[in-house]
């Protein structure tokens, strides 16, 4: 009897303290509902090996993004700095390369990619072999050296955004062994990542006539 005499005495204060408490639930379950929207539309590339240990291994590129994205560019980035930067890209005739059944996006390593789809980059070690030879005289003299798989593009929001994956190389008695340094691509996507990415390919464009280099798949 005491309570509802209390509750009728503080009618008003009571239903502020519920209102607030309304709205504290809503806040909580609106921030939730945001996050997973965002989750669901960050964009995510993989750089993928098909065999984690080998060199031999075929690289590829997964979108992993619930929406298609645009591949700027792929790049390898080496030196100790990393901005020792080369484009991946084909210098063999585009339209008899389609002809062999390969997409446009296999062969230049650039343009849309949908959710689920691959870039091939061809053999980890050729890729390297072709594009950074100069690198691999470090290693065959004894150096562990590292070079970085880069990935630029624009994503759902309309914004640059890059992934990348640093690799080590070892001298070993039969040449040279390579290997990933984490078990996962590491994503930027943040807008201070946006102006990385945008130097990347500021760079690499500086001097994009000396970067093209022939097809990077193994001669069938």
């Amino acid at each position: 009897m005491e309570v509802l005499q209390w509750l009728r005495a503080n009618l008003i204060l009571v239903s502020t303290i519920v209102n607030i408490a309304m709205l504290a639930i809503w806040t909580f379950y609106a921030f939730l509902f945001y996050r997973e929207y965002e989750r669901q539309r960050r964009p995510k590339i993989i750089i993928h090996l098909t065999n984690w240990f080998a060199k031999e291994a075929e690289c590829l590129i997964i979108n992993l993004t619930r929406e298609p994205v645009h591949i700027e560019g792929v790049l390898i980035a080496s030196g100790d700095d990393g901005q020792s930067l080369k484009m991946v890209t084909s210098g063999e005739d585009l339209s008899s390369q389609m002809r062999d059944g390969r997409s446009v996006e296999s062969v230049v390593k650039q343009g849309p990619l949908y959710p689920g789809a691959t870039i091939e980059l061809g053999r980890l070690s050729e890729l390297i072999e072709r594009a950074l030879p100069e690198f691999l005289e470090q290693a065959s003299n004894g150096d562990t050296c590292f070079f970085e798989i880069r990935v630029a593009a624009i994503g759902p929001v309309d914004r640059l955004f890059g992934a990348r994956r640093r690799f080590h190389i070892e001298s070993t008695d039969d040449g040279y062994s390579m290997h990933p340094e984490s078990l996962y691509t590491e994503q930027l996507t943040s807008r201070k990542a946006d102006r990385e990415v945008t130097q990347w390919l500021d760079e690499a464009s500086k001097s994009f006539s000396a970067l093209m280099f022939h097809d990077i798949r193994s001669p069938k």
